[in-house]
């Protein structure tokens, strides 16, 4: 029983941060290079995904198709600040064709002169 319920929720809940890091100026906002891992064994068609705070731009991409076990690097924007903290990417997707939506979470130090 335990085992199904593992399996099940990996299946349903695949996506991780990798790794988060300051990337510098990015215009007139910092931004942040998140890297985002689907973890699961099948694709994973992210239909929006934005970040929680932080952010006063879209995230970029706002949408996409995350292949069986592939990364790809999500860019958040910010106006400044200094210090580090832990962030939440929102995640709304689509796996076996079910609708579900996940917090994710990913730390970074924060570069206030970027």
């Amino acid at each position: 029983m335990l085992c199904a319920v593992v399996v099940s929720y990996g299946l349903l809940h695949p996506l991780w941060t990798a790794t988060a890091y300051s990337t510098g100026d990015a215009g007139r906002y910092c931004a942040v290079a998140v890297n985002l891992h689907n973890a699961a064994r099948v694709d994973v068609a992210i239909d929006k995904i934005g970040a929680t705070s932080l952010t006063l731009s879209p995230v970029r991409p706002a949408q996409l198709h995350l292949a069986a076990k592939a990364d790809h690097v999500i860019v958040v924007r910010y106006l400044g600040g200094s210090g580090s903290g832990v962030f939440d990417l929102n995640a709304h997707y689509h796996v076996f064709g079910l609708a579900l939506s996940e917090t994710v979470p990913f730390r970074i130090q924060l570069q206030n002169n970027c």
